[in-house]
């Protein structure tokens, strides 16, 4: 039976979390992702010199999206680009990217929306507002969507003809530890979606829907996990498991167990651990 996780992270300590971790060695997953979203960019239909609207999900600091922003800009001529992103401080780092990249972007217009995806299809649906989209994405941020399946029904309405929902999630050995720990805690904040249980979501959601799937390998040094007294290991071992204060919140003996299961989905080479994050992009075209 699954208990309940009380220790969550806030949206600052995960992307404090993430951070470490792209540092570690995930970055690299995002410099290597600009060819696919030039491929992506490059398949839409819609008339370049039309405003193009484009919707971010859990944007973070901006970085993952800087392929995708620099692919529509060698194509289109006026973007609106909304940002959905629920961590204040997180946000403000996203604001200082966008004016470092000003001119080369200056097709774009963001707006910002310091909200969960909920949150923002909720005022959206109040307002009245415009909700169509040629593009929308969630990159390494479905896994906080709390209304599950049916917000991704909703996005797939948001969504214009021939547009595109492009959702990024990980396999390997992280996600082998994600389902380890969805085995023995319930937690209400994280959907624990993987490249299988996002292709279910999305077929419960949009029954029949079409996909099509984009992999490239990605992996991150793990060795800080198992020193106790590293913060940037504990940290690490927080955002793996989904548990804040990983150490201190999970019973000792239940720990132990799961850092060691945490050690056998790693690469060995020499001294060094490696634990798989591969990126599977699911992209749907309407």
């Amino acid at each position: 039976m699954q208990e309940e996780v009380t220790s969550i992270m806030t949206p600052e300590e995960y992307h404090e979390r993430y951070e470490i971790c792209l540092r570690n060695g995930l970055a690299e997953s995002i410099e290597n992702s600009a060819d696919d979203m030039a491929t992506i960019v490059n398949s839409l239909q819609f008339d370049t010199q039309k405003e193009l609207r484009v919707l971010s999900i859990g944007t973070g600091n901006g970085t993952s999206d800087i392929p995708i922003i620099d692919a529509l800009t060698r194509r289109y001529v006026n973007i609106h680009y909304d940002i959905v992103e629920p961590s204040k401080n997180v946000l403000e780092e996203c604001k200082t990217l966008i004016l470092l990249h000003s001119t080369e972007w200056k097709a774009v217009t963001f707006t910002l929306h310091q909200q969960s995806i909920e949150e923002f299809i909720e005022r959206k649906n109040k307002q009245s507002d415009d909700t169509s989209y040629d593009v929308i994405h969630a990159l390494h941020s479905v896994y906080y969507f709390t209304g599950g399946d049916k917000t991704l029904r909703v996005l797939y309405d948001w969504l214009a003809e021939e547009g595109i929902l492009l959702i990024r999630v990980g396999t390997g050995g992280w996600e082998k530890c994600f389902i380890k720990i969805n085995e023995l805690y319930k937690n209400s904040t994280i959907a624990y979606y993987g490249p299988t249980s996002l292709h279910k979501g999305l077929q419960n959601a949009v029954p029949g829907i079409r996909t099509e799937e984009i992999i490239r390998n990605s992996r991150f040094k793990v060795n800080d996990c198992f020193d106790a007294n590293s913060d940037t290991g504990n940290k690490m071992v927080d955002i793996i498991y989904g548990i804040l204060h990983f150490r201190q919140s999970v019973p000792e003996e239940r720990a132990a167990l799961l850092l060691e299961y945490l050690r056998e989905c790693c690469d060995k080479e020499g001294n060094d651990f490696y634990l798989s994050d591969n990126d599977v992009d699911v992209i749907v075209r309407k």
